[in-house]
């Protein structure tokens, strides 16, 4: 049966190496991560090659962002701070591919050496694999569609071009982080389904204990895979860890561009719907690929913040399956007795959280409170637009 996950993966894993995403290498087969000359001065030459396009298109007298001008003041001053916070992204990922190799090489030593563990973790996000990469190609094609309708594409390709680069930089990234994230959250879903088979069958034994040889037989083997459980889980933890530290100046940078562009995205339609685009500066079809963009942007943001919080869950069913021991009888094997209370004390000592730079928690209660946020300062835009540009 052809592997079409495999390739899809593969095509990202050299897509990295073409754009200058990546400075490493991974040996698919044993799961070895590794530097190499070739791939080095590669990502070095290409990472250059954006300064330079990106100072050239800074100099010249006919620059991206003379779109600008030609927009709405307010309107025009939110899109500028979308572009400014991605090509700041951009940059920061170039750097940090080489301020945090290491971190990144672990995070991905570990990631591949799971899956070739569980292999079944690929087959069973089939569906999820492609749904991001349809949505990240979409995500990367319409930016260039939408500076192609608004731009004089032979004078400022420059610019277009550097947008374009940078902004599939950021996806990918975005595209590799969702592949931890996912391979992470489906080993959790498998690591629960191992252990209720273990405390289906501990509980069994408690309340019908067999011969004593049979019982102390499959106690020993219940226990080992305790110990095995409990390996898995500090190893997925530790992924969380390791991806928390790696990525988090990016990921606090996207969620303030998720945040502008949120903001971005309402503050337009309101001027769509009051006025006509080209009030705005804007185009019929500027505004429907710009509406599209946000709403594959938006999608691929709150799929991903899913994902997380299905690892989040994935630890708390843990817990919660743990708790059912208290059901067994009292007379019990003391090893596998003791194999349950090192996980138990394990997954207490050591909860996992996911954090941006310890700045704030990736949880419900804070999606909630930034989605709370943005439709407040939508509304401030709305009367600052109605105040100040109201007659206009």
């Amino acid at each position: 049966m052809f592997d079409w996950v495999g390739l899809l993966i593969q095509l990202a894993y050299y897509y990295g190496y073409v754009i200058g995403v990546r400075s490493f290498e991974f040996d698919w087969r044993t799961g070895r991560v590794f530097t190499r000359t070739r791939s080095t001065l590669y990502a070095m030459a290409a990472n250059v090659t954006i300064v330079i396009v990106l100072g050239f298109s800074l100099i010249r007298k006919e620059t991206f962002f003379v779109v600008f001008c030609k927009m709405n003041k307010l309107y025009g001053s939110v899109v500028f701070i979308v572009v400014i916070l991605r090509t700041t992204t951009g940059l920061v990922i170039l750097l940090n591919q080489w301020r945090l190799q290491s971190q990144l090489m672990i995070v991905a030593r570990k990631a591949i050496q799971i899956c070739l563990t569980r292999p079944q973790t690929i087959s069973i996000s089939r569906r999820r694999i492609l749904f991001k990469f349809l949505n990240g190609l979409l995500i990367d094609i319409l930016p260039l569609l939408i500076s192609v309708a608004y731009i004089d594409f032979d004078k400022l390709f420059p610019g277009i071009f550097l947008h374009f680069w940078i902004s599939t930089i950021i996806n990918l990234v975005a595209a590799e982080y969702f592949l931890v994230i996912l391979c992470v959250r489906e080993n959790y879903h498998l690591l629960n389904a191992d252990l209720k088979k273990v405390i289906e069958e501990s509980k069994y034994l408690s309340y019908n204990p067999s011969r004593r040889g049979t019982y102390m037989t499959r106690c020993c083997a219940l226990a080992d895979q305790l110990e095995d459980i409990a390996k898995r889980q500090s190893q997925l933890q530790s992924i969380v860890g390791h991806l928390s530290v790696a990525v988090g100046i990016e990921t606090l940078l996207s969620y303030c561009c998720y945040y502008v562009s949120s903001l971005f995205i309402s503050y337009l339609c309101y001027n769509i719907f009051k006025h006509e685009p080209k009030v705005l500066g804007l185009n019929l079809r500027g505004s429907i690929l710009t509406l599209a963009w946000s709403i594959f942007f938006h999608i691929d943001a709150i799929h991903l913040l899913f994902m997380e919080f299905h690892v989040l869950d994935g630890q708390q069913e843990l817990i919660r399956l743990l708790n059912e021991r208290t059901l067994f009888a009292s007379a019990f094997d003391a090893r596998l007795e003791e194999s349950f209370e090192c996980l138990q004390l394990q997954l207490t000592r050591n909860p996992l959280e996911m954090h941006v730079l310890h700045l704030f928690p990736i949880n419900r209660n804070s999606m909630w409170a930034m989605y709370a946020s943005i439709v407040l300062h939508s509304i401030y835009i709305v009367q600052y637009e109605l105040e100040n540009f109201g007659a206009s």
